[in-house]
């Protein structure tokens, strides 16, 4: 613990610099859970067991694309403390930006109530796993993307055709779209420093904010298991 201690303290601002990103997004979550209009004490137990779910899956995926080297983290803006191979706020990315989308997504269910298009939403989740599909299928060559649709379009396919979640859909696009503003901004920050660095040769090459297109489908697979975990725990209350 003392060299730990000793070690952060000799650490450059820039070092923080990851760190400080998520505090940003910290500050989000925390001033959306200060509404007073936000109802979420009863549900707060379900949140944990979902987020542990999707955290675990998507670390999973980090960790062995990390080995094979399709991204890197400069050791200039972060800690230097590492898990698994893992900088700690990487760990902690996964923790806290599913966390703030189990907020968004009880803010809009509570506040848009009115809003409901469960069919028109389900046909769009139809036409995204055939896009997920074919844009998997398609990139066979390249691991990563190949992998990360693959995966998608099997929970996705899961998820419309034997889960009951079609009554949820409605908000769970609305939070997934609100989700990706403080996401993208993350990103931003994550690629201009650069903390997060590409290798280019496994990615499709397709991006949206200079952002590549596999980042936004990555976010999508976190949040449609957190969601999807988080309600069937709170319909059927387990415990």
């Amino acid at each position: 613990m003392l060299y730990l201690w000793h070690k952060i303290l000799k650490m450059e601002v820039h070092n923080f610099a990851f760190l400080f990103t998520l505090a940003g997004v910290v500050a989000i979550l925390f001033g959306v859970s200060l509404n007073k209009r936000l109802s979420i004490l009863s549900s707060v137990k379900y949140m944990f067991p979902a987020v542990a779910f999707s955290a675990a899956i998507l670390i999973m995926i980090d960790l062995q694309f990390a080995k094979l080297a399709v991204w890197s983290f400069n050791p200039k803006y972060v800690l230097g403390i590492n898990l698994l191979d893992l900088p700690v706020e990487e760990w902690l990315f996964f923790i806290v930006v599913p966390f703030l989308g189990i907020f968004i997504y009880e803010f809009v269910k509570q506040q848009y109530r009115r809003f409901e298009y469960p069919n028109f939403f389900l046909l769009l989740s139809l036409v995204v796993l055939v896009l997920v599909g074919v844009t998997g299928y398609s990139s066979h060559n390249k691991t990563y993307p190949f992998f990360l649709f693959f995966l998608i379009t099997i929970y996705l396919g899961y998820t419309i055709f034997r889960n009951r979640f079609k009554a949820h859909y409605t908000k769970f696009y609305l939070s997934y779209i609100i989700l990706l503003v403080p996401f993208v901004l993350i990103e931003k920050v994550l690629i201009g420093l650069p903390i997060l660095e590409y290798n280019d040769a496994y990615f499709l090459g397709a991006q949206l904010f200079s952002i590549p297109i596999e980042n936004f489908a990555s976010l999508f697979l976190l949040h449609i298991i957190t969601i999807t975990v988080y309600e069937y725990l709170k319909e059927r209350r387990i415990y």
